[in-house]
């Protein structure tokens, strides 16, 4: 009489431990990989920037050295910065001023010029900011109406030092 009472099941299932460890080891697991993930990301977005740090200072170094091949070291812009009362590289973007060697002879900007005069690179270094810049300006001799001559900014560069 009771045999008929008592179901003899034969399903299978989880149990409720069963189903909250399956969970835990669920939830280590993604924990994991995404900080796998974000740490490979962040690694690849620093190897990134790194790359495109050392291609521009390939490409400055490329350019210097060829426009130091081209050029000659502009002495008149430097005597100019000696003195104050030669107006030579007088102009708006004051590229031959205080270019007077440091205390230990040394000059942290370099004029150079065409073999032809008519075109002026100078290069600063100033390392007295955080973070340390570099920067450079080209221009151009202009010959004014009444013979004059001044040096005008070359294209890309109107606003002063790059």
């Amino acid at each position: 009489m009771f045999k008929n009472f008592i179901k003899t099941s034969n399903t299978r299932g989880f149990t409720l431990v069963e189903l909250i460890i399956s969970m835990m080891v669920f939830t280590i697991f993604i924990g994991v990989v995404s900080t796998v993930y974000i740490t490979v990301s962040r690694s690849l977005r620093h190897a990134s920037e790194v790359r495109k740090v050392y291609a521009e200072t390939r490409f400055l170094m490329d350019k210097i050295t060829q426009d130091v091949r081209l050029y000659t070291i502009d002495y008149e812009c430097l005597e100019d910065a000696s003195d104050p009362a030669d107006d030579y590289g007088t102009n708006m973007y004051g590229e031959c001023t205080n270019l007077g060697l440091l205390d230990d002879g040394k000059t942290s900007t370099l004029p150079l010029v065409s073999s032809d005069g008519l075109h002026r690179v100078v290069y600063q270094f100033d390392d007295t900011d955080d973070p340390t810049t570099f920067s450079i300006l080209e221009l151009d001799l202009y010959v004014n109406a009444d013979g004059s001559t001044d040096w005008l900014a070359s294209e890309g560069y109107y606003g002063g030092f790059q």
